[in-house]
């Protein structure tokens, strides 16, 4: 893709013959497409709608938000992702300030810019990510060697489990420390935008992008702690505010090109989200190839995500099978992995049908999964284990296994 950027209109004089009088021909250059909108330069997408989609009663609180992208010439395709760029809590900020006793409105320099320290902790930097480093700064800090030693004590999983239950706020309660205010904000990395996979078709809701959005929170010390982004969205924003925003696509999690190729689409929690997208972009086109949706969540009659539309797709015809785990509706949890495994034969001759196979969701579940279709796979066809590691890879090479874990 390429823009018209600019006009020569010099004359030509290639050829030696050509008089100064003669016609002058336009000479145009031609330079990428860049986005408009970007990681530097994010939109300001307004909110239309934030709506719950779990019920009171579900362990979890997942939202249905809706953006409005209109006028900024931002194009997606299902499968993509939007980044979102969200401040920090404004109340854990001052939390943070008054514990540290560090005076909000000092203006300290980094990185050539100077900025408040609570513009540097509101707008900038990270205090609910937690890294290795900055639990060890933080132990520095503090002089406590209690801290220091107990982590460095941890296993790569126990301090993966540690950084991901603590937030900033948790270390500065539980181990004080009264740091300058650059030895704090040098501690902390750059606030990152958080990823959301697009839950619409742009055939199917124009300007609007919807997401599917599940609050998150830890509680490490006694006191709950929300997710930055996830609290931004679904608990502090209203209808006609805005929210910066920037698309990352995703080309290694498309439909197929192939519109009649089955699909076998896995997913577990809000991992439900782009294949909402994929059936919104199947209908407005038409298409209605095999389809067979395996969905994990707690509880049917609280966690179901958009279940009516489902249904209805069924009912409809384009969605052909659902298979359910509900991990919590019966005394053994059940797992979208025990499906898949349970289903083996079945999806043996999807496969053998060319079916593309997508897994959404944790890391976790989709190791999970692949090992679980990997058991079946020898079971069912008599394979070793390395001739069904074999055969993955095939399908891997082939692009009919396509993952957007998190």
């Amino acid at each position: 893709v390429a823009a018209w950027c600019s006009e020569n209109l010099e004359t030509s004089t290639a050829n030696a013959g050509t008089s100064a009088t003669a016609e002058r021909t336009p000479q145009l250059s031609i330079v990428p497409d860049r986005p408009l909108w970007s990681r530097d330069k994010p939109f300001p997408a307004r909110v239309e709608e934030v709506r719950r989609i779990t019920s009171s009663a579900s362990s979890k609180d997942v939202r249905h938000v809706v953006l409005s992208l209109e006028g900024s010439g931002l194009a997606w395709e299902p499968g993509d992702s939007l980044a979102v760029r969200a401040p920090n809590d404004a109340e854990t900020v001052n939390d943070l300030l008054a514990i540290t006793a560090i005076t909000p409105s000092l203006r300290v320099e980094l990185g050539g810019f100077e900025r408040t320290v609570r513009d540097w902790l509101t707008h900038h930097l990270e205090i609910t990510r937690l890294a290795p480093s900055t639990v060890l700064g933080w132990a520095r800090l503090s002089g406590n060697p209690g801290l220091k030693a107990r982590f460095e004590s941890m296993s790569d999983t126990e301090m993966k489990a540690f950084v991901e239950q603590h937030q900033l706020l948790d270390l500065a309660e539980a181990w004080p420390a009264r740091p300058a205010a650059m030895e704090l904000l040098e501690l902390l990395r750059p606030l990152a935008s958080r990823s959301y996979s697009i839950a619409s078709s742009a055939a199917a809701s124009g300007d609007e992008i919807h997401l599917t959005v599940a609050s998150h929170f830890s509680n490490a010390i006694g006191h709950r702690r929300e997710g930055q982004a996830s609290n931004h969205l679904n608990r502090q924003l209203q209808p006609g505010d805005e929210v910066r925003v920037f698309l990352e696509p995703n080309s290694r999690f498309r439909l197929p090109e192939n519109r009649t190729a089955p699909l076998v689409l896995i997913a577990a929690g809000t991992g439900i989200a782009p294949y909402r997208a994929f059936f919104q972009q199947l209908e407005e086109e038409g298409a209605a190839p095999r389809s067979w949706l395996i969905v994990g969540n707690p509880n049917q009659r609280s966690d179901f995500l958009y279940q009516p539309e489902w249904l209805n797709w069924r009912s409809g015809g384009l969605l052909e099978r659902i298979d359910t785990a509900f991990s919590r509706d019966q005394a053994e949890k059940r797992y979208v992995q025990h499906v898949v495994r349970e289903r083996a034969r079945e999806l043996s001759e999807w496969l053998e049908w060319g079916a593309h196979v997508y897994l959404c969701g944790s890391l976790a579940m989709g190791h999970a999964v692949e090992e679980a279709l990997k058991e079946g796979l020898q079971e069912v066809r008599g394979l070793s284990g390395r001739g069904a590691d074999d055969y993955l890879a095939q399908l891997r090479l082939e692009q009919r296994i396509k993952k957007d874990l998190y």
